[in-house]
């Protein structure tokens, strides 16, 4: 039974409507952690200030995206202008919030892979079926995801090496979820026993070092300078006023010392996803990478996009088209 599917259209609007309320706020935390992680300062305190003034943030102004508008792009106190981008990534992730919500939540994941149950129905009361539980729990993990590689997105694109400890709370949700309860990316409600048990465990192994394998691959293709750029701030302050002199760079040699961010995205890739997304993901990061970075021979004003802004990029169309995906690759298995 799916308690989603069956509500009312008003109701699903309202539900989808605030989601991605709710999205919008976690945007507005991203901009902080994209900021304040790269710096080392902490994700807590002192709360949202503007650098240029130093004055605390008005609640009223905070407000995600509608806060960005009501002060005409500028601060209430030292009225220096405001970056578009915090408003910009606020609604990116309420648009993903929403979104998936339509896509995965309120369809009751009509684009996950078919469910196949790991043990026998009848004797665990279990429905051949993803009932409410499974696709909210799949959806919470789906999110956690977007918004780790987004944020790491965001932090790369700043020029900055991504922290590690960005990928801590993703990495720990992504080996314990399989095992404790779904396992989305095998389409597979786990029931413990020692055989399924075993099976999860290789299955997650080898989903580790696909991400592995393809974060160090991916790695060697990072660009080559980093961006003489500042991380970007709490809203309202624009990143491009910080000049990042707090922030840690990206040394010449990226290849060396800044390809931990590209591996552990992977890992998480092939966590959340599984094996065959991992592999196929990989293989399309790699191919626009390059493709990017003969554009940047040829043309000197393209920016340079990193591995994981193209993952973060395909990740949702991967999600949001899983069925017909996983259907089409175990069609071409032999």
């Amino acid at each position: 039974m799916n308690v989603f599917t069956d509500l009312t259209p008003n109701w699903q609007w309202a539900i989808a409507v605030w989601l991605a309320v709710v999205g919008g706020c976690v945007g507005s935390f991203l901009n902080v952690v994209v900021y304040r992680l790269p710096a080392g300062k902490s994700l807590i305190r002192p709360g949202s200030f503007c650098p240029k003034c130093g004055h605390p943030i008005r609640w009223y102004d905070n407000v995600p995206v509608f806060g960005w508008f009501l002060l005409r792009g500028r601060c209430r106190d030292c009225h220096e202008p405001i970056s578009f981008r915090y408003p910009l990534v606020e609604a990116i992730t309420a648009a993903m919030f929403f979104g998936l919500a339509w896509v995965e939540l309120l369809s009751g994941g009509a684009n996950l892979p078919a469910l196949v149950l790991v043990e026998n129905v009848k004797e665990n009361n279990l429905s051949p079926a993803w009932n409410s539980g499974d696709v909210a729990a799949i959806y919470a993990f789906h999110l956690l995801l977007l918004c780790t590689l987004l944020a790491a997105a965001l932090i790369q694109y700043d020029g900055h090496r991504i922290p590690r400890r960005l990928f801590i709370p993703s990495l720990l949700v992504g080996v314990a979820a399989p095992l404790l309860w779904v396992q989305p990316e095998t389409a597979a409600l786990v029931c413990w026993s020692t055989t399924v048990v075993d099976l999860l465990l290789i299955d997650l192994l080898l989903e580790v070092a696909a991400g592995l394998a393809v974060g160090w691959i991916l790695g060697w293709f990072l660009p080559s300078r980093a961006k003489d750029k500042g991380a970007t701030g709490v809203s309202p302050v624009p990143a491009e006023n910080r000049q990042g002199q707090d922030a840690p760079r990206i040394p010449r040699r990226v290849r060396d010392c800044a390809n931990d961010g590209v591996v552990l995205a992977a890992v998480c890739a092939g966590l959340y996803l599984g094996l065959g997304a991992v592999l196929v993901l990989g293989t399309l990061v790699l191919i626009l990478t390059l493709l990017g970075l003969l554009i940047r021979r040829i043309w000197r004003g393209f920016p340079a996009i990193g591995p994981v802004i193209w993952l973060v990029a395909i990740v949702p169309f991967w999600i949001a088209f899983w069925r017909p995906l996983a259907t089409f690759w175990d069609c071409r298995l032999p």
